[in-house]
């Protein structure tokens, strides 16, 4: 392929994905449970959280969400081929217990653990786990459903680290 028809396509492709980013922006997690200043800046990956939300009470991965995960993927098999951990971190919403909402924190990074490895990010260790409640977008009162606390935020992360607050999920690497 040529030089002229390559950035052609990835020009494309580009031009394709802005309605998703458009749609959903990147909103960072408060407090950032991957931060370390002690990280050598090879160990670090240079982008925020991609985030993927659930109806309630689901885990399923919705249209939308498969657009964002193919999104992750291609971005890490052309800019970060040498990324060996990715870091699945599930949340819920403050409706239900909170026994009920870590295990469906847990089922949403495990789902989407599962995801990445079925499409294309094989040879990655991909290790999930679950914040229940506590790792909010938004404030919310308990019992509240706020839609944008049901999400699941894939980054890259190090060998043997768990997010402060977090569980390892059953299932994880």
């Amino acid at each position: 392929m040529t030089r002229t028809k390559l950035l052609f396509w990835a020009a494309l492709s580009l031009a394709s994905a802005a309605p998703v980013a458009a749609a959903v922006q990147p909103v960072p997690l408060q407090p950032d449970p991957l931060a370390d200043v002690h990280a050598p800046p090879s160990a670090i990956v240079d982008y925020g959280p991609t985030i993927v939300f659930f109806d309630s009470g689901s885990a399923r991965i919705t249209d939308q969400g498969t657009g964002i995960l193919r999104s992750f993927i291609g971005f890490i098999q052309h800019h970060h081929r040498d990324l060996a951990v990715v870091v699945v971190m599930g949340n819920s919403d403050r409706a239900g217990s909170e026994t009920a909402n870590l295990a469906i924190s847990c089922r949403r990074a495990i789902a989407v653990r599962r995801w990445l490895l079925a499409n294309g990010l094989r040879g990655k260790r991909i290790n999930a786990f679950g914040f229940g409640e506590s790792m909010p977008l938004v404030a919310t009162a308990d019992g509240d459903q706020d839609p944008q606390n049901r999400y699941a935020a894939v980054r890259g992360g190090r060998p043997n680290e768990v997010p402060p607050g977090a569980i390892r999920c059953a299932g994880s690497a």
